[in-house]
């Protein structure tokens, strides 16, 4: 049940969308006091995503089941979305940090795939499973692989986009349309 899921994106979004938005709106008014209130909750947050989501030794954040009271380590590209939007504490300009969520998109393989980036590994026969992707989801997942310092992200981003835009071409070609996912 969705319901009982505390998600990373959603957590990210806030972050990203409302507590950046409340930063910039305090600041065009020239109100530094409140620039600096929503910069700490901003921070609290970010360190929030980290504390609750974050699991060092697989190098992904994961979304929490209340229901479980533990993560639920399926694959969603939003696994890493707090890289692509900066929601995160950690310093992933070191190596071995950018290392450890590296390692785990390989390990997945996702960028393995012909179609792009899958929406997740379950083929639950649902659009939003596997094998389907989603552009913004794909776009999402690649700026966060971009963020890592190495060679071998950007050749991953790279090769994701290229199978991506020939994915979407073939379907044209084939089909005479686009598809939602």
């Amino acid at each position: 049940m969705t319901c009982r899921i505390v998600p990373v994106d959603l957590n990210v979004c806030i972050v990203l969308l409302c507590t950046t938005d409340l930063i910039c709106a305090s600041l065009i008014i020239g109100n530094k006091e409140k620039q600096e209130a929503y910069n700490g909750k901003a921070l609290v947050r970010k360190l929030a995503i980290d504390d609750l989501f974050w699991k060092d030794d697989i190098g992904a954040w994961y979304d929490m089941s209340l229901d479980e009271s533990k993560a639920k380590t399926d694959f969603y590209p939003s696994n890493i979305f707090p890289l692509f939007a900066n929601c995160t504490n950690l310093d992933f300009r070191q190596p071995s940090m950018a290392q450890k969520v590296l390692n785990y998109v390989k390990k997945c393989g996702v960028c393995d795939y012909p179609g792009g980036i899958p929406t997740s590994l379950m083929n639950s026969g649902e659009q939003w499973d596997f094998p389907n992707a989603w552009s913004p989801l794909v776009y999402l997942f690649l700026e966060s692989v971009a963020k890592l310092p190495f060679p071998e992200a950007q050749h991953l981003v790279n090769t994701a986009i290229s199978k991506w835009i020939a994915s979407n071409m073939s379907a044209l070609r084939d089909h005479g349309h686009m598809f939602e996912k």
